[in-house]
């Protein structure tokens, strides 16, 4: 996992406004020019936040999903899915 770029994603769609409509919009093409693997890729479209944070990306910048309303994520499924990481972890 390329937690850097996964991370990196996140810190930009925070400051970009242009960045964060496209993600909102058009998501595979916010993240194509990102150097996430297919897998990556396809766990941050999927929504599946505990899987990325496992992989090592910043529990802080993935927060930004729900609070933009990135990737069909809203509050109550984020925490479950970081939740099941954490139980995971035990």
């Amino acid at each position: 996992m390329s937690a850097y770029e996964g991370s990196r994603f996140l810190h930009d769609v925070a400051v970009n406004p242009a960045l964060r409509e496209l993600a909102r919009v058009m998501p595979e093409r916010a993240l194509s020019s990102y150097g996430l693997s297919e897998l990556e890729r396809a766990l941050f479209l999927a929504g599946e936040v505990g899987r990325l944070y496992e992989l090592g990306v910043n529990d802080f910048l993935l927060h930004n999903t729900p609070r933009f309303g990135l990737f069909g994520l809203d509050m109550a499924t984020y925490s479950e899915r970081m939740r099941g990481a954490a139980s995971r972890d035990s």
